[in-house]
């Protein structure tokens, strides 16, 4: 790309610096060292109640949701971000959920703007607490790794088309389910990451979203068969299960995503160049079993062993039953 026939806006997506002093969205330097932003948006920690919880960082240690912030600038704090919240908490709490599935480019920037803002934080957040001017919580070549993504959620404020595998669509592969909701509030929300594949599981109460930021590679791949198994209301178990093959699919995804990028009449137009390329090697490697038991244990909060056979050759599951029959899972109110 010709970046002196583009806008300012663009280039710092591709030279970001992490600054306490610059705003995490736009890049742009901060008027007021206290402009911040949640990370999780506070309608969502109000919700749920989340404010006193924890959440886990990289290194090891918690922090509470409500002191998880960002540096933002006021007219992204108030102007792109707090509109794109407004939607989607319609979306996902006040529409059907074929509203929030039609908006689905919408949910996808609300997903990675949250995990951008954690990637954020790690940045600058030191290793250890008692020594501020250590290294970070993210490693530093972490960052280089992610100037697309940061793009693409600038889609708030650039018009940006993009294009994969021949088809306009969104940057990332989103699926959103009917959840049942489990009768005890402080079990309504979960939140998932994994940086390695910028992927997010998120169960909020009776909607579930999981999101990870591949170009749509798990949703050309394997996408019908996850709108198959999410087509009726799931118990947060079953939701659990998606999430486990959703993240252990997106893991095993080996390419590098290479894009051609155009501006004319002040929209981006980027093509992503096609997955495959000129290589006959499958665009995910092959799926096993036993690795993919760890993810799903991981997800249960149980041992390996209590989601696999003897001889390790079979995982349980909760979708169906031994016939391919749905499994129906009532929800205990005892």
């Amino acid at each position: 790309m010709n970046t002196k026939k583009v806008p300012k806006a663009f280039r710092p997506i591709n030279k970001r610096i992490y600054s306490r002093n610059r705003c995490f969205y736009c890049g742009n330097l901060l008027r007021s060292k206290n402009s911040k932003e949640h990370v999780f948006p506070k309608w969502l920690q109000e919700k749920f109640n989340l404010w006193d919880q924890t959440i886990h960082l990289l290194n090891g240690t918690t922090i509470q949701y409500s002191k998880l912030t960002v540096p933002c600038c006021h007219r992204c704090n108030t102007v792109h971000l707090s509109k794109l919240e407004n939607r989607v908490k319609r979306y996902l709490f006040g529409e059907p959920i074929s509203v929030a599935r039609k908006h689905s480019g919408d949910i996808l920037i609300w997903v990675l703007k949250i995990l951008l803002g954690i990637i954020y934080a790690e940045r600058l957040l030191p290793w250890q607490r008692s020594k501020p001017g250590g290294r970070r919580i993210l490693p530093r070549e972490m960052k280089d790794s992610l100037s697309m993504t940061h793009f693409f959620v600038q889609g708030l404020d650039l018009k940006i088309e993009f294009e994969a595998e021949g088809q306009i669509r969104i940057p990332g592969s989103v699926f959103i389910f009917n959840l049942k909701q489990l009768p005890d509030p402080a079990e309504h929300f979960t939140f998932r990451d994994d940086l390695n594949s910028l992927s997010v599981f998120m169960r909020l109460g009776n909607r579930g979203i999981i999101a990870t930021a591949d170009g749509g590679a798990v949703d050309f791949d394997v996408g019908g068969a996850v709108r198959r198994d999410g087509a009726v209301k799931l118990h947060p178990v079953q939701f659990s299960e998606i999430g486990a093959k959703i993240f252990y699919k997106a893991s095993l995804f080996n390419r590098t995503a290479k894009y051609m990028t155009m501006y004319s009449n002040k929209t981006y137009r980027v093509m992503q160049m096609p997955l495959a390329g000129l290589s006959p090697r499958p665009v995910f490697d092959d799926w096993d079993h036993f690795a993919y038991a760890h993810f799903l244990a991981l997800f249960m909060n149980v041992d390996v062993s209590r989601v696999t056979s003897a001889d390790q050759s079979l995982v349980s599951t909760w979708l169906y039953d031994k016939d391919g029959n749905r499994t129906y899972i009532p929800i205990d109110t005892k």
